[in-house]
């Protein structure tokens, strides 16, 4: 079926296109809504700051210096020097170790806190406190106390909950401790912002858990060795304090371990001195009485040329028994468990490549081992799996002292024997000067070997005494007076962002759950079906709208409706129209009613079939008294001319009432009376329209269509499902009614909705969807709508 487009009357054929403007005045109607939830947010997000302590931020830089260095020149000197490469990484464990913490805490006596307390927040006082806490005797030390005071004066306050009054400086017993609240020279106590205050003891341990919680330690960048240290506080000079007092305990610790270590090294070469010291006294004694026994006698004369020969290989076997005796002493040194967690002394000399690594890493894994330690517990299996490590290195190192040794051994015999021949050169001289020789030859070897340690125990003392840290801090930790937290940028922006999504997700949802018809577009996308006009809602529940003097926007609705209906029956003297929905409450009694009157009033004789006989609602709606109708008429009790029933007010317009209710009304409305009743009416009248039952619940609009020349279908705007554009849709395709148009019914006042933004009309009805047609449902569900009047009832539906 195709219809000719007139004015006023639209069909799906029209591509009606949504304009920015009126997507913006079809959610408008949500704007205040959406203010609403803003205004809370933002409220919440206020009430948020304003009740929340303020944090601050302080940070601070420092370097970390690698001691490592290029092996070279004294290669015994490099193997067990304790300067190594930095672990950037371990220093970062190490100003976050509980140690370092500790000593901050009890460098500014964290462990005790002042707080001023106002009417909203507390104050953290700092160095500004006018008291101080003094404990004088503690029952535990492991358990905290708040003591809540309230000033009264200068010179006493009372404990909150108490009437007691004390005098600052007096001691009184609080929580089992007995403590002394001490006034300073600083600030009065009257004259904070209030007069409660509340000064805070904790625990060494749980001041230190706090100071490392609040800490951060980063590297700046992975290519340096520069440490970034940051904290937050309730206090921003308090934050700056924590962070220069930590890198101040960072370097005084780093001083005093590398100090120990080379006391370390003067304790090792004073016990090789000691001993060398000694030997070097008996060899004295020993040539001493050798020279008394002997007498002094002049060999070099007789013997010159072999002496030279022997001394040159003399110093060659010296210098390496010296090396054999470094070796020697290095192993005794290794060897003693009481040696076992302590470092090998930079004092030696030994030209082996292979082991200046053993003993670098050696010295390296003690360092980390005494690093961990500060931070690990000593039995954590990584302590053990360290301590085992350096267990099996210093094996390690044993065995290859042990193997250079033997070398050192190999070399020594080889220049013993060339000792030995130049020696058998001087067997024809008497033995005194081969005994001679061999005295000297020791007290030699001795005297260079405590030449060399003497040396390494003043260059030792001289670097113990100019040792410094091997860090340096680059920028010291400044207060910064602007809180960092609550960040009051993010937290209105969170507010706001919650402030819109929230009711715009809210209307999305609400939107996507809704299933009911809203607008004309809504049908125009969900059925190819005409849509004849539309009519608006009325609030006062009444039936008959349109009224010969009425000029009201409903009455025009109905007046363009009657008007698109000529264009559609203009070659027909007597249409019938007839009226029918999908289901119950849809409107259809109110809008026979309504085309007939405003086809009465153009001049027509127009009558209203009341054929909805399962239930009749046009007579009782127009509030007139029961009369004989169509079902009498069947039954033979009356004729035709005894139906019409005039309607008040309205000339030309006639009603011809249900009558009693019929058991079988389908067959009633197949009984051929009707067609002679059809017959007598287009006779009598110019329009007949026939108030049906719905169509998508019972036949009787389908039986009924055999008469009609025109089907106005009512789709009731958030009432009647969108499901049901199917039912339209396939009685248009099948042509199961003749001409069937829509009519939009019930548009209600939507500011901003779609195309009825500023123009309102509308109306509601009190019928129940199936209402009359099935089993009433006693239990229908009730939903509470926060925008928009979903369901306006009133007794003309």
């Amino acid at each position: 079926m195709s219809l000719i487009q007139e004015p006023g009357f639209v069909t799906s054929k029209q591509s009606i296109k949504t304009t920015p403007r009126e997507f913006i005045f079809k959610y408008i109607r949500f704007l205040p809504l959406i203010l609403i939830c803003l205004a809370v947010a933002l409220t919440l997000a206020w009430l948020k700051l304003r009740y929340s302590m303020p944090y601050y931020s302080a940070s601070g830089t420092m370097l970390i210096r690698s001691e490592g260095r290029p092996s070279g020149g004294d290669k015994l000197e490099d193997l067990l020097q304790n300067k190594q490469s930095v672990n950037i990484r371990n220093e970062v464990e190490v100003l976050h170790s509980s140690v370092l913490a500790g000593s901050v805490v009890t460098a500014l006596n964290l462990q005790t806190q002042y707080h001023n307390i106002g009417n909203v927040k507390y104050f953290v006082l700092y160095t500004l406190s006018p008291f101080r806490l003094e404990i004088v005797n503690q029952k535990d030390s492991s358990v905290g106390f708040t003591v809540p005071i309230i000033v009264t004066d200068k010179n006493r306050f009372t404990i909150k909950g108490e009437t007691k009054e004390y005098f600052f400086g007096e001691k009184f017993m609080f929580a089992n401790n007995t403590i002394r609240i001490q006034l300073t020279a600083k600030s009065n106590p009257v004259g904070f912002e209030s007069k409660e205050f509340a000064i805070i003891w904790m625990p060494k341990s749980a001041a230190t858990g706090l100071v490392n919680g609040s800490l951060d330690v980063s590297i700046v960048n992975g290519n340096t060795t520069i440490l970034g240290i940051s904290l937050e506080s309730q206090h921003p000079l308090m934050a700056a304090d924590i962070i220069n007092q930590l890198m101040k305990e960072y370097n005084y610790s780093n001083v005093e371990e590398k100090r120990q270590t080379l006391v370390n090294t003067v304790q090792f070469i004073d016990e090789r001195l000691d001993t060398i010291k000694a030997e070097l006294s008996g060899v004295e004694k020993t040539l001493q009485r050798f020279a008394e026994r002997s007498g002094s006698v002049d060999l070099e004369s007789q013997s010159q040329v072999y002496i030279e020969n022997l001394s040159q290989s003399t110093d060659q076997i010296v210098q390496q028994q010296v090396k054999i005796n470094i070796l020697n002493y290095l192993l005794n040194y290794l060897s003693s468990a009481t040696n076992n967690n302590k470092l090998v002394p930079n004092v030696l000399d030994v030209e082996e490549p292979t082991l200046p690594p053993l003993i670098n890493g050696y010295n390296q894994m003690q360092m980390e081992l005494q690093t961990k330690l500060q931070t690990v517990p000593e039995g954590n299996q990584r302590i053990k799996d360290l301590q085992v490590n350096i267990e099996n290195l210093r094996q390690d190192i044993i065995e290859n002292l042990n193997n250079v040794k033997k070398a050192y051994y190999i070399q020594l015999n080889s220049l013993e024997g060339y000792s030995k021949s130049t020696e058998s050169r001087l067997l024809s001289l008497p033995g005194k000067g081969k005994e001679q020789a061999e005295i000297g030859r020791q007290q030699k070897i001795l005297e260079e070997l405590y030449k060399f340690l003497l040396t390494k125990k003043i260059e030792t003392s001289i670097s113990s005494a100019s040792t410094i840290a091997n860090s340096r801090v680059l920028e010291p930790a400044s207060a910064s007076w602007a809180p960092v937290k609550p960040d009051r940028k993010a937290m209105y922006f969170m507010a706001f962002f919650f402030g819109l999504i929230i009711p715009i997700g809210f209307i999305a949802i609400k939107e996507y759950l809704n299933d009911k018809i809203e607008s004309r577009e809504d049908l125009e996308s969900l059925t190819p079906t005409p849509l004849l006009g539309e009519i608006g809602h009325v609030d006062d529940g009444e039936m008959m709208i349109v009224k010969p003097s009425s000029r009201t926007y409903i009455s025009e609705q109905f007046r363009i409706i009657r008007t698109n209906l000529q264009f559609i029956l203009k070659k027909i003297e007597c249409p019938v129209i007839l009226i029918t929905s999908s289901f119950g409450g849809e409107g259809k009694s109110f809008v026979s009613t309504n085309v007939g009157a405003v086809m009465a009033i153009a001049g027509k004789k127009t009558v209203v079939l009341e054929l909805d006989i399962r239930k009749p609602k046009v007579m009782a709606g127009l509030d007139l008294k029961g009369r004989k109708g169509f079902t009498n008429y069947v039954m033979g009790s009356v004729s035709p001319e005894e139906l019409p029933v005039k309607v008040p007010d309205v000339d030309n317009l006639y009603i011809i009432p249900c009558g009693p209710l019929p058991p079988n009304p389908v067959e009633i409305l197949m009984d051929p009376m009707l067609d002679e009743l059809m017959v007598w009416l287009k006779k009598n009248f110019d329009v007949i329209i026939i108030d049906s039952a719905p169509v998508g619940i019972v036949s009787d609009s389908m039986i009924l269509s055999r008469f009609a020349d025109c089907t106005l279908y009512l789709v009731r705007q958030q009432y009647t499902f969108k499901k049901q554009a199917a039912l339209i849709t396939e009685i248009l395709e099948n042509k199961r009614l003749p001409k069937l148009l829509m009519i939009l019914n019930d548009v209600q006042v939507k500011r901003g909705y779609g195309s009825y933004y500023g123009y309102g009309y509308g109306y509601a009805t009190k019928g129940k969807k199936g209402d009359g047609y099935f089993e009433e449902d006693k239990s229908k569900n009730k939903w509470f709508n926060l925008i928009g009047n979903r369901n306006n009832p009133s007794k003309n539906r």
